[in-house]
């Protein structure tokens, strides 16, 4: 059984934003750092807008991502980019706690075989808080339905293609499992109908792969508002 928290379609952001800041101090009660997996999207960056707080050491906070676009930091298809209009430009995060995916190295493969050892290097345990989100199709981070490599335990971090054939970077099933909480973002009537699916009925990874937080659910929380709880039946 899921936790899932509803809240008011105009006040999502800021009682989600509030709720990440507060994970990110509780965490930091109880060790020196705070490691943080993100997530990309339309739903996370009106977040990210709201996450400001000077009261966080951010010199304290040490951020990865959860998937990328294999295209360069600049490009307006980066979620490194989103995420430094926003988070980044709201605090004063230094640069040396911030670790994006490589992207410009010469394929995919080596992109996604660098990060796992820049994870591998500056995690030492496992993720504090994991951003994830739901797309229409079932995807988390950038693991697509219909790809065998959504199934690989030993990397940390592999290559894989989403929509358009685009290439993507994406953290593992791995790291998602091994993370200390989970928070599942999904806002909006789009989302309905999948968020009821895999929720509420069964279903194969393979076709959803959000599945894979099934497992590991007592450490899921499913952040959504009121136009994506439509379909629950609960």
């Amino acid at each position: 059984m899921y936790n899932i928290e509803i809240f008011a379609n105009d006040s999502y952001n800021s009682k989600v934003a509030k709720k990440i800041l507060n994970t990110i101090k509780q965490v930091l009660s109880e060790k020196e750092f705070c490691m943080i997996s993100l997530s990309g999207g339309s739903t996370p960056k009106a977040i990210y807008n709201l996450m400001s707080d000077s009261k966080i050491n951010w010199s304290k906070v040490k951020f990865f991502w959860g998937d990328e676009r294999y295209v360069s930091h600049e490009s307006l298809e980066s979620n490194y980019r989103m995420v430094s209009e926003t988070l980044f430009k709201v605090n004063d995060v230094p640069a040396k706690n911030i670790f994006p995916v490589p992207t410009n190295l010469s394929t995919p493969f080596e992109s996604a075989e660098s990060y796992s050892e820049i994870i591998k290097k500056e995690l030492n345990g496992s993720f504090d808080i994991m951003l994830l989100g739901l797309g229409t199709d079932g995807h988390t981070a950038s693991l697509f339905p219909e790809q065998e490599q959504i199934f690989l335990e030993d990397r940390l971090c592999i290559a894989t293609i989403g929509p358009k054939k685009s290439d993507r970077i994406s953290i593992s099933r791995t790291l998602i499992k091994e993370a200390s909480r989970i928070f599942v973002l999904a806002k909006g009537e789009g989302k309905a109908e999948m968020l009821k699916k895999v929720v509420e009925e069964d279903g194969q990874e393979i076709h959803e792969p959000i599945r894979l937080i099934k497992d590991v659910s007592s450490k899921v929380i499913w952040l959504i508002d009121t136009d994506a709880s439509k379909e629950l039946s609960r």
